[in-house]
């Protein structure tokens, strides 16, 4: 599974064309999180084979493999995988739109430290 992030006018149930892949395919769902700025995450059932530097499929969604489809890709600089051709619907799924999650105990610490009062609760604990 690859992850990338879909451009505004993608509708589930289409292909991935070749453009909508210049954001790059990513090995995993953080890093397109990363650039995602709240548009939808996808989930796109290829694989990257660096050997012979193309996108085969993995099993999409709906089970039906169409092992015969392969299509030329290229690694860019930021690590992205970039298709050079369109990629079939049956193996892009829409993941929704990119979510930060915060852990609680990160957020009170990041709110504490910023307030001072953290450096306060950390000098009372190495008491």
């Amino acid at each position: 599974m690859i992850y990338t992030v879909a451009n505004d006018d993608w509708t589930p149930g289409s292909p991935l064309s070749a453009s909508e892949t210049r954001s790059g395919l990513y090995r995993t769902r953080s890093e397109a999180a990363a650039i995602a700025r709240g548009r939808r995450l996808l989930a796109v059932s290829v694989r990257y084979d660096d050997h012979r530097c193309v996108l085969t499929p993995s099993l999409p969604p709906d089970g039906k493999l169409n092992p015969s489809w392969l299509t030329p890709a290229i690694v860019g600089p930021n690590g992205g995988v970039t298709a050079l051709a369109e990629i079939p619907a049956n193996l892009v799924r829409a993941l929704g739109p990119c979510r930060l999650w915060i852990h609680a105990g990160h957020s009170d610490d990041a709110c504490s430290r910023a307030t001072g009062r953290g450096n306060r609760l950390r000098s009372l604990l190495r008491r």
